[in-house]
């Protein structure tokens, strides 16, 4: 089972390399146990709006450097 907020999840645009993306899909998203234990998906689960940064591994991808 995949975790059912990953359609229309606002993390998936910040990504430039679909890669990189696919590499997250796979290991947090598409994977039956892994989405349960996503920072983002236990943020929304407490009722909080996760930060589009918010990595599912807790991390936090970096603010974009102004030009």
């Amino acid at each position: 089972m995949a975790c059912p907020r990953r359609e229309n999840c606002p993390l998936y645009p910040q990504f430039k390399s679909q890669f990189i993306l696919r590499i997250f899909q796979n290991t947090y998203c598409e994977t039956a146990s892994a989405w349960e234990d996503c920072a983002r998906h236990l943020s929304a689960s407490r009722g909080v709006i996760p930060s589009p940064r918010l990595l599912p591994n807790g991390d936090r991808l970096p603010e974009p450097v102004p030009v």
